[in-house]
């Protein structure tokens, strides 16, 4: 049977190869050989590329799409452009790429071939040195999705295809100075996640650890914050004898997340750990020993805490981030660096700490423009200025909030955390069913991400209109991220307010009053006020509500129904008398 698919196909070659090998055959093969292997390999890897072939002084690649195979391409080209800069003269190695997105035929040996392998061959051979020519097709998709500059060289007949082909080019000096991809920082961390070792030796337990391996990198890829090495390039490390540092080098990965599988009669063993690729250290390690009963349950489970331990804005894969780039001088942050230090200034909730938010932010968003986390923690810092009336005119806040979450949905719809902040627009708008559609599709997205999980409890338990389930998503994001930021005690707060937990939220509020950055005190009294009212403790919510009003004399307690986004009839109901009761 003939398998055939859709593919972008990327075809590059050594420019003057043969004058290069006349020349010096054994210096020249060895120099193609490097840029090959030290830039093209590794750099096709990050980008989601299969390898197909090389040619001695080439190589073909297989894309999943055409904005990964421009990526690739120019990030190649501008490291080749980079070394041959330092190399003699006639030694210097440039490359011609053609990439074209087409119907291709998959072969036995998995190579490829058609009428779209063609086309990019042919498109190679007209590009510059250390250019790109693409298709029309390609061209097409990459519009409102990369910043470059193509040059449109109309429709050309290219040997032995039948219908002229719409071409356009890119050159090194047409480039604008900031990354190409699409909505996110090129500069986000790679991780690879290497085969877990099965420990028993047996072909149930080899199955059940290769399943636990590609469940972790599926959900990994999943998350806009990191670049997920693809599977078929982490197999060849099955057998555990590289040295990570090497592994990092080859893949280009900076983090390693390896792990074992281990079965015996009644129990399950699963370890996991995360390295630093460049330096060798440990940096999380978690050990789970789980009975076999409903294994494919618990593997389920395990999968769900290693990927919630490692994602996210306080997941290991970041916090190493901003302890490594915590040591660079602030002159030196690129885009993804500023967007991360942006939002520990935004998560401390002052003032003083969110006017640096939006500096730094606007700093990563002049490098580059495309960045949609950088334009969501946007929308926060300013939401914060407008709740907590921060001074200024809060309107203007409003709407610049407005605006960044609007950007930010432009660009990445698929963002989990993003499709919590449209929902928000949607409710305040009165939109209460697209609201709804906006947090179930978060919820779709990012149910394995502590971040998502902990912000959506409350809106399950009241937009959603299912407040039995809040606390249980509220606990799993707690199984997802042990060590919570005060911004998810808040949530349990409102959460178990709205549900009637009432022991529980005073137990949140506490936490939340002697947090060293509280997200917001006045919530905190508040709530704390209305749940001590509820379990009859009357003098002690008085005092509460009294203090509220003596710290924050502005505060209007009855306006939180819109910062809670409380819609449940009989929650509205019960809020609203409390706060009578109280006085405000």
């Amino acid at each position: 049977m003939i398998i055939r698919r859709l593919a972008a196909i990327l075809a590059t070659d050594v420019v003057g190869s043969s004058r290069m090998v006349e020349t010096d055959e054994q210096a020249a093969l060895a120099a193609i050989r490097v840029v090959l292997s030290e830039i093209v390999a590794p750099a096709a890897t990050r980008h989601s590329g299969r390898l197909i072939k090389t040619t001695g002084d080439g190589a073909l690649i297989e894309f999943p799409s055409p904005v990964d195979a421009v990526t690739c391409a120019v990030e190649v080209q501008r490291a080749v452009a980079e070394r041959a800069v330092s190399q003699p003269e006639d030694r210097r190695v440039l490359l011609r790429m053609g990439i074209n997105l087409g119907d291709v035929e998959v072969a036995e040996d998995g190579d490829l071939l058609g009428y779209g392998v063609n086309v990019a061959v042919r498109l190679e051979s007209l590009a510059d040195p250390g250019g790109v020519c693409v298709s029309g097709k390609v061209f097409e998709e990459l519009q409102g999705k990369v910043s470059l500059a193509f040059e449109d060289r109309g429709e050309q007949h290219l040997k032995n295809i039948v219908r002229p082909i719409r071409i356009w080019s890119w050159r090194p000096d047409s480039l604008p100075h900031q990354p190409v991809e699409f909505g996110r920082s090129a500069r986000r961390p790679v991780i690879a996640v290497l085969p877990f070792a099965n420990l028993s030796g047996d072909q149930q337990s080899k199955r059940l650890a290769a399943g636990i391996t590609e469940d972790i990198i599926t959900d990994l890829a999943r998350i806009p914050d990191l670049l997920v090495i693809a599977r078929h390039s982490t197999l060849q490390y099955a057998h555990g004898h590289a040295d990570v540092r090497e592994i990092g080098r080859a893949l280009g990965a900076g983090y390693v997340v390896e792990g074992s599988f281990q079965s015996a009669e009644s129990q399950i063993r699963v370890t996991a750990q995360l390295i630093d690729a460049v330096t060798g250290a440990h940096l999380w390690a978690k050990r789970w020993t789980r009975q076999k009963a409903r294994l494919f349950e618990t593997q389920d489970a395990i999968v769900e805490e290693i990927v919630g331990s490692l994602a996210g804005w306080r997941g290991e894969v970041l916090c190493a981030e901003r302890r490594r780039f915590a040591r660079k001088p602030p002159a030196s942050l690129e885009a993804y660096e500023l967007y991360l230090l942006g939002y520990d200034y935004e998560a401390k909730f002052n003032r003083e700490d969110a006017e640096k938010a939006i500096d730094v932010l606007e700093r990563s968003l002049a490098l580059d423009p495309n960045f949609a986390r950088a334009w969501l923690v946007m929308s926060h810092v300013h939401n914060h200025f407008e709740m907590f009336q921060w001074g200024g005119n809060t309107e203007v806040h409003r709407l610049a909030r407005r605006s960044a979450v609007l950007k930010a949905a432009e660009l990445d719809p698929s963002d989990a955390l993003i499709q919590i902040e449209l929902g928000d627009l949607s409710f305040r708008d009165g939109d209460v069913e697209g609201a709804k559609a906006c947090y179930q599709n978060a919820w779709d997205l990012g149910r394995n991400i502590a971040d998502v999980a902990a912000l959506l409890a409350k809106y399950v338990a009241s937009i959603l209109g299912r407040p039995e389930e809040a606390l249980s998503v509220l606990d799993h994001a707690y199984r997802l991220n042990p060590g919570a930021p005060p911004v998810i005690w808040l949530n349990e707060l409102r959460v178990c307010y709205l549900t009637g937990d009432y022991d529980r939220a005073l137990r949140a509020a506490k936490r939340l009053r002697t947090a060293e950055h509280s997200p917001s005190v006045e919530f905190t009294l508040l709530f704390e006020a209305l749940s001590l009212l509820e379990l009859g403790r009357l003098a002690e919510a008085q005092q509460t509500a009294a203090q509220l009003s003596a710290s924050y004399p502005s505060f209007e307690p009855r306006k939180v129904l819109r910062y809670a986004w409380i819609n449940h009839p009989n929650i509205i109901a019960r809020f609203s008398h409390g706060v009578e009761r109280l006085g405000f």
